[in-house]
């Protein structure tokens, strides 16, 4: 099978993101300090969140349109980039790639002492009465709609808006995951300046899968909308303090904890 040649555009912050990232562990001997106190599970979700109040923003502009216009329109026809639903495959999609290839093509060779003390059973101790890992990282954005743009959604469908309300408390995983005798996935431990990395490999791993040009075209649009957010939040996403000496970040490896 031929490979395909895929181009993914990475924004210029981000690019310059991975370059500090490179020159701060390779260089300068640190690492990110773990678990991150927003993980990729955080970000993924709120990036849905994201996602869907800018669609439902522009599903009532083309609604208002047609309603100004004799324009023949098509209501119910929502674009790949404007898809919800494909929004959520695609952001599963990352988690599960994420998970499996952080250990085998994501880590600098400095960061292997820590990915393996990080994912030990006995750094994360069960407890009873158990939260899911995410649920106490906290969001870098405020993703509900002020009051001021309240009045934007009253033009939407009674259906657009049953489906915004259950996009904003959606969740990537179930409540009860991971189970509390198993060390969670990296993608609960590990945050954006990992997830990062796995955009400069994503061309190579896409060109070996099989795609239809058209599912391929939809895939990249939304990779690229992603990294986009992430752009636009770089300084809640990639703070430098994220990185701490490899002493310090060995040390909080010592003491166990509880899986939230």
């Amino acid at each position: 099978m031929e490979e395909k040649t895929i181009a993914l555009e990475i924004p210029d912050i981000l690019k310059k993101k991975l370059e500090e990232d490179c020159y701060l562990i390779n260089k300068r001997k640190r690492l990110v300090k773990l678990p991150c106190q927003t993980n990729i599970i955080t970000i993924l979700e709120s990036y849905v969140k994201h996602f869907a109040i800018n669609a439902a923003f522009s599903a009532n502009e083309r609604f208002r349109h047609h309603q100004t216009t004799s324009v023949n329109m098509n209501l119910h026809y929502i674009p790949p980039e404007k898809n919800v639903e494909l929004c959520k495959e695609m952001v599963d999609g990352l988690r599960i790639t994420f998970d499996f290839t952080l250990p085998l093509i994501l880590l600098y060779p400095y960061e292997q002492t820590q990915y393996k003390k990080v994912t030990s059973s006995k750094f994360f101790l069960p407890i009873r009465e158990k939260t899911p890992v995410h649920s106490g990282s906290s969001s870098p954005i405020t993703l509900t709609p002020s009051k001021d743009g309240s009045s934007v959604f009253s033009g939407l469908e009674g259906r657009r808006n049953n489906e915004l309300n259950e996009v904003l408390s959606w969740k990537l995983m179930p409540e009860n995951y991971p189970q509390s005798d198993q060390p969670p996935p990296p993608s609960y431990i590990y945050g954006s300046q990992h997830l990062l990395r796995l955009f400069v490999k994503f061309p190579e791993i896409m060109g070996k899968m099989m795609f239809s040009d058209k599912n391929l075209k939809a895939l990249i649009k939304h990779f690229e909308l992603f990294l986009r957010f992430l752009a636009e939040y770089h300084e809640d996403f990639f703070p430098e303090s994220a990185y701490v000496a490899a002493c310090e970040a060995y040390y909080s490896t010592k003491k166990p904890r509880a899986v939230y």
